[in-house]
């Protein structure tokens, strides 16, 4: 659950910095981190990331066997 929540917030906050949004960041104690990794990730492929992690916590709210969710969560996260 908190994994979850983490990687959609992160994703997130990369977004927003792709974005040109610097002032939303939520992890503000990250922000060189998420820099660096904005400059390695184009908008398209962290959005790509930020719905992987959406969607795995959907179907963990849907009771998704969590072995299930988290073999559909690394496939998602490789591609």
């Amino acid at each position: 659950d908190s994994l979850l929540a983490l990687g959609v917030g992160v994703y997130r906050d990369l977004l927003v910095l792709a974005g040109g949004c610097p002032d939303l960041v939520t992890h503000e104690g990250h922000l060189p981190a998420l820099k660096s990794q904005v400059a390695r990730l184009d908008g398209p492929r962290i959005r790509k990331l930020l719905r992987v992690f959406a969607e795995a916590d959907e179907h963990r709210v849907c009771n998704v066997n969590p072995k299930i969710l988290l073999q559909r969560l690394c496939v998602g996260l490789s591609k």
